[in-house]
C-alpha cells in the first residue's frame, strides 16, 4: 500500500454502527442480569426490614424502570447520537458545565484540558460492582463459612449500638459492641466516628426510659411489666449447649411447662454473640385476645415440637376453626428464607445450594453467575467508553480519550482507563458502598436526562416534534422527572447521609477542573509538553490516533 492509499484509509477511521438489533438486545439483557441482581435483595430487605416491604420495594423498582424506559424509547430517538446520557444532556441542556463558551484553538498537538465529568465516577462504581458481586458468587461456596454463625450480624450489632446508646458514653457503649461481636463485624459497622453518630442520633430520637415491644410490651433497665400491667419474668437457661434467653408472661410460663417449648410476647431487637434469637408471631383473635407464640431457630427442630402447645390452643373456644399449625409452618419457612438471605453475601449462591444441592451451588451456579457478569461488564464496557469517547470530542475531557484503535476501531484509551480506575474501586471492599455511590450519581445522571426531555419538548420546532419516531404522552416524562427527584432528595434525611454527600463531592469535582484547565488558556509551557509527550506515547503504546473521516 502506497503513502496515498494509506492516507485515504486513515481518513475513514471513525467509530462505525456495527450493533444489530439482536446484538442490542442481547446487551441489555446482560447488563441487566449481571448488575446484581443477585446480591441486592439482601441490601433491600436488610434496610426494608421485613420481606413483605422487600417485595413491594422490588414492584416499586420494576414500575421506576418501566417509567424510565418509556421516556427514553423517546429520547434515544429524538437525539440519534453516540454517548448516551452525556450525548442527551449535552445536546438538551448544554450550559456552561456542557458545554465550552469559548472555543479552544485547534493544534497540531495535544493540548491539556481535563475536566472530571460524573461519568468517570459513575462508570468504573459500575465496573467494581459487577466485578465484586461477581467474586462473591464464585468464591464464596468454597469458603466453608460456619452455617451457624448469628445471620445479619453487622444489622445485629448497629442494633445493639442503638438499644444501648442510653447505658453510657459513647466509648463504653462502642467497647461493648466491639467485645459482644467479632472485629470484622465492628469493623464493617463504620469508624468510630460513625458508631458514635448512631449513639448521638438514637439518643435524640428515642426515650432514655422505655423500648416498645412487638408483643404490647416495653423494656426497661429491669424487665418488668406490660402496657397492661401484666407481670413478666426473664428465663436465663442453657440447654444442648447453647444459651436461650426467654423472656415471658404468666400464661406463657404456664404452657412453657406443660409443652416444653418457648412461648412468649416480645422478640429481642438485637442478640449478644452467643445466643440464639427468639422470633415470635401473634395472632390476634380480637382487639382483647392475642395469642403470642415464638420458637428459637434450631436446624434440628420439626413442627412436632408444638404438639402439646397445638392442641392446647386448639382447645381454647377463642381459636375455634383457627390452625396454628399451618401458621407457625408458614411463618417458619418464612423466617429461614428471610435470614438466610441476611446471612449471605450472595443470594444466588444461597438458593442454588437450596433448591439444587451441592453441585448447584458450587459449581453450576458460580459458572452461570460469571457469564451474567460478563455479559453486565461487556454492555457497561461498551456504553460508558462512549460516553468518554463523546466527551473528549465535545473538548470537556482530555483528547487522548477521542483517539480509536486503528485495527479494531475501538476507543482503546477510554477503555483502559476505565478498566484502571474500576480496578482502585474494587479496594473499597464494600460492595453496597459502591451501590450507593452508584444509585446516587446514576440518579442525578437520569435525572439531568430527563429534564433535558421536557425542555425539547418545549424549544424544539413542532416540524422536528411531529416527525419523531416514537410519542408518548408528556405525563410519562413529568412522573419519571418527579420519582427520579424524589430518588434524589429522600436520601440526604437517612441517618447517615455521608455517603451521598461524598457522592455529590465526587460529581461536583470536575466543574473546578475544567475552569482551570479548560476554560481558563493559560497554562505553564512545560505542562503542555508532559501531557503531548506522554499522549504521544500511548498513541505508539496502543497504535490508536484521533477519529477521522472524509476531508479530515
Amino acid at each position: 500500500m502506497d503513502e496515498k492509499d494509506e492516507r485515504a484509509s486513515l481518513n475513514h477511521i471513525k467509530l462505525k454502527p456495527r450493533i444489530s438489533l439482536f446484538n442490542g438486545c442481547t446487551i441489555i439483557i446482560g447488563v441487566i442480569i449481571g448488575s446484581g441482581i443477585f446480591v441486592s435483595p439482601k441490601g433491600v430487605l436488610l434496610e426494608a426490614g421485613s420481606a413483605g416491604m422487600s417485595l413491594l420495594i422490588w414492584l416499586l423498582s420494576g414500575a421506576f424502570a418501566m417509567v424510565g424506559a418509556i421516556c427514553y424509547s423517546e429520547l434515544g430517538t429524538l437525539i440519534p447520537k453516540s454517548g448516551g446520557d452525556y450525548a442527551y444532556i449535552y445536546e438538551s441542556i448544554g450550559g456552561w458545565i456542557m458545554r465550552i463558551k469559548k472555543k479552544i484553538p485547534t493544534r497540531k498537538e495535544t493540548i491539556f484540558y481535563c475536566v472530571e465529568r460524573y461519568t468517570k465516577h459513575k462508570c468504573p462504581a459500575s465496573f467494581a460492582v459487577s466485578d465484586e458481586t461477581g467474586a462473591l458468587r464464585v468464591i464464596q461456596p468454597h469458603l466453608n463459612h460456619e452455617n451457624d454463625k448469628l445471620v445479619g450480624s453487622v444489622h445485629l450489632a448497629r442494633q445493639s449500638l442503638k438499644e444501648n446508646a442510653h447505658s453510657g458514653s459513647c466509648r463504653e457503649v462502642i467497647d461493648g459492641v466491639r467485645a459482644a461481636f467479632s472485629t470484622d463485624t465492628s469493623l464493617k459497622i463504620g469508624s468510630y466516628d460513625k458508631k458514635r453518630r448512631i449513639i448521638h442520633y438514637e439518643k435524640s430520637h428515642s426515650n432514655a426510659d422505655m423500648k416498645l415491644m412487638d408483643g404490647g410490651g416495653k423494656i426497661c433497665k429491669q424487665f418488668s411489666e406490660t402496657l397492661e400491667k401484666g407481670r413478666f419474668l426473664l428465663v436465663d437457661e442453657v440447654i444442648n449447649g447453647k444459651r436461650f434467653i426467654v423472656f415471658a408472661s404468666d400464661v406463657g410460663l404456664e404452657i412453657l411447662l406443660k409443652g416444653h417449648v418457648v412461648f412468649v410476647d416480645g422478640t429481642f431487637e438485637c442478640t449478644p454473640k452467643g445466643f440464639c434469637q427468639l422470633f415470635s408471631f401473634h395472632c390476634y383473635i380480637s382487639p382483647e385476645v392475642v395469642r403470642p407464640a415464638a420458637f428459637a431457630l434450631l436446624p434440628d427442630k420439626q413442627l412436632s415440637t408444638y404438639s402439646t402447645l397445638l392442641d392446647l390452643m386448639k382447645s381454647l373456644p377463642e381459636l375455634y376453626n383457627w390452625n396454628p399449625g399451618m401458621v407457625i409452618s408458614d411463618y417458619e419457612a418464612a423466617i429461614h428464607a428471610a435470614f438466610k438471605i441476611l446471612d449471605s453475601d450472595a443470594v444466588a449462591i444461597t438458593f442454588a445450594d437450596k433448591i439444587l444441592g451441592s453441585f448447584g451451588s458450587k459449581i453450576l451456579m458460580p459458572m452461570f453467575v460469571s457469564f451474567s457478569c460478563v455479559g453486565s461488564l461487556n454492555g457497561i464496557l461498551i456504553t460508558c467508553s462512549r460516553m468518554f469517547f463523546s466527551g473528549a470530542r465535545n473538548n470537556q475531557l482530555p483528547e487522548l480519550f477521542a483517539m480509536i484503535s486503528i485495527k479494531q476501531l475501538t476507543p482503546i484509551p477510554s477503555l483502559i482507563f476505565l478498566g484502571g480506575t474500576s480496578i482502585v474501586m474494587l479496594f473499597i471492599g464494600n460492595v453496597f458502598q459502591l451501590i450507593n455511590y452508584l444509585s446516587f450519581a446514576e440518579s442525578l445522571v437520569v435525572f439531568s436526562s430527563v429534564a433535558g426531555l421536557l425542555k425539547l419538548r418545549y424549544t424544539m420546532p413542532k416540524s422536528v416534534l411531529q416527525s419523531r419516531p416514537i410519542k408518548i404522552s408528556l405525563f410519562w416524562p413529568i412522573l419519571f422527572f418527579l420519582m427520579c427527584l424524589f430518588l434524589l432528595i429522600l436520601p440526604f434525611f437517612h441517618s447517615d447521609p455521608w455517603e451521598l454527600v461524598y457522592g455529590v463531592f465526587l460529581v461536583l469535582s470536575g466543574i473546578p477542573i475544567y475552569t482551570l484547565f479548560v476554560y481558563n488558556k493559560w497554562r505553564p509551557g512545560f505542562v503542555d509538553s508532559i501531557w503531548i509527550g506522554f499522549t504521544h506515547f500511548i498513541q505508539k503504546l496502543f497504535y490508536c490516533i484521533p477519529e477521522l473521516s472524509g476531508s479530515s
